[in-house]
């Protein structure tokens, strides 16, 4: 006996936008924000997508963060987690720009 499995993609539009902000130090500020527009390119197939970066200090990307900003995403610093901060949030610091 044959079976015909018939498998349907069906791509469904949306009007939700995905939202990447972050703010911080100033070193890295225009490799993100270059980063930002690449990234937005690439990805305009799949998503409506926004992305920036504004910079600012490096002590407000950290201090955002751990005041859990709704509006950021990500942050940009130069200063470590204090042992206290590292044990009592799920913040982790990835090393991206060395200068």
């Amino acid at each position: 006996m044959r079976q015909l499995v018939l498998l349907i993609c069906i791509s469904i539009p949306t009007e939700a936008i995905l939202m990447m902000n972050g703010a911080g130090a100033s070193f890295p500020g225009g490799l993100y924000s270059q980063w930002c527009s690449v990234h937005q390119y690439h990805r305009q197939q799949f998503v409506d997508m926004e992305c920036s970066y504004v910079a600012s200090h490096s002590w407000e990307g950290k201090h955002r963060m751990l005041q859990n900003d709704a509006s950021l995403s990500y942050g940009g610093t130069d200063a470590d987690l204090t042992p206290e901060e590292y044990n009592t949030t799920e913040l982790r610091l990835v090393p991206v720009v060395a200068g």
